[in-house]
């Protein structure tokens, strides 16, 4: 199913960039770092993250994680997951514009690190607040599932997320 899915979001991921420039909408690109808690366990994700204005205060936010932190010495960064979504963002004053998001992905499990080999779909809401210096940006996201085809199975792997990242708008 991943292998299906990487073509498409390779393909958005030059093509949303290319209408939102055409029609003076903006984009952005972010790589960040946190922590992905599950049942027994908490693992370091790394992440980077698309989001393309279609309109004022409305984006679709496209992204991809990885376990930084491998279980054994020999092992590489493992894919952890990917969403792709809708944010809104709250037009308040101040430096920092909080952004609300819900997002259909899939999140990956491992046989070493979760006892199980699974991929699960979910749906989950986030909560961001981000800071924006000129083209540089800062994000601070809280995720959590809020739907799960196997929630069981989906604790296993992902029962809430806090990343940092950092971003520059194109």
């Amino acid at each position: 199913m991943t292998r299906r899915l990487a073509p498409l979001l390779v393909l958005a991921g030059m093509l949303i960039p290319a209408s939102a420039a055409a029609a003076d909408l903006d984009a952005s690109v972010f790589a960040g770092a946190g922590a992905r808690f599950c049942a027994g366990d908490t693992s370091t994700i790394g992440s980077l993250r698309g989001v393309f204005e279609v309109a004022p205060l409305l984006s679709v936010a496209v992204g991809v994680d990885g376990y930084l932190d491998a279980p054994r010495p020999d092992s590489h960064i493992a894919f952890a997951g990917w969403q792709a979504g809708l944010q809104v963002e709250l037009p308040v004053p101040g430096l920092l514009t909080p952004e609300l998001g819900l997002a259909y992905g899939r999140v990956n499990l491992l046989e070493d690190r979760h006892g199980v080999d699974a991929t699960v779909a979910l749906v989950h809401a986030e909560i961001a607040l981000r800071g924006d210096l000129g083209p540089v940006k800062a994000r601070l996201a809280w995720a959590q599932p809020v739907w799960s085809a196997d929630a069981g199975t989906s604790e296993r792997g992902l029962q809430s997320q806090l990343t940092f990242s950092l971003g520059v708008g194109l």
